[in-house]
């Protein structure tokens, strides 16, 4: 992140905060030069508006919120600085997935002091999901066709990954073609939808999934 980015960042965060907190202050002061309790000469239809003072228990959690958010900025940083913990949600100023891959593993290397969020748990999911997924790599697509199991692990990745443009019944959207029917435009025999999937197609703008999953 570049100086005035972590700058920004840093500044509307704690303005924020200290903007939150002075507008309960003022929130909290009574204004009206009538005490509390006491009617403010305002009244509509029957009911009579009297000087009350916020919630205790409202203003109370809401200056203890204020709080919390400096402690979080304390222990997990804001902007370039990492915070106490030193610790980090992704990898920072990579240009490309090699670098990526090497910083990963240097990070998740016992002795390198360093914790990045994200790597750590892209680990927990290869480990835990990456035997399954071999197995389902080793077989044919047509054999995984008519395996329930794998047809709903590939609906839940269709959901996830591919339905915010083709639709989540595959039927397209404005610019995304359907999938659900027998008009392909760069084949629909197994093998192409796999090449499709995994390198993409640059003329429609569809991305190469490969780059994530392989």
């Amino acid at each position: 992140m570049s100086s005035f980015w972590n700058i920004w960042v840093w500044v509307l965060s704690l303005g924020t905060l200290v903007g939150m907190y002075l507008l309960l202050r003022w929130c909290l002061k009574n204004f009206t030069g009538v005490e509390e309790g006491e009617s403010l000469g305002h009244s509509f239809d029957g009911i009579e508006e009297l000087n009350h003072p916020l919630p205790k228990w409202w203003s109370t959690f809401f200056l203890l919120t204020i709080i919390w958010a400096f402690g979080y900025i304390a222990m997990y940083g804001l902007g370039n600085w990492t915070g106490l913990l030193g610790r980090k949600s992704s990898n920072q100023g990579i240009l490309n997935l090699a670098e990526s891959k090497a910083k990963t593993a240097e990070y998740l290397a016992a002795d390198s002091g360093v914790l990045v969020q994200y790597d750590r748990e892209v680990a927990q999911a290869d480990e835990k999901y990456g035997p399954i997924f071999d197995a389902y790599a080793a077989r044919t697509i047509e054999d995984l066709s008519t395996d329930s199991e794998a047809l709903k692990v590939g609906q839940r990745l269709f959901i996830q990954n591919c339905a915010q443009c083709h639709g989540s019944d595959a039927h397209g959207t404005t610019g995304f073609p359907n999938l659900s029917d027998k008009d392909w435009l760069y084949g629909g025999t197994p093998e192409k939808i796999k090449e499709t999937i995994l390198h993409g197609r640059k003329a429609v703008g569809m991305m190469a999934w490969g780059c994530y999953w392989w």
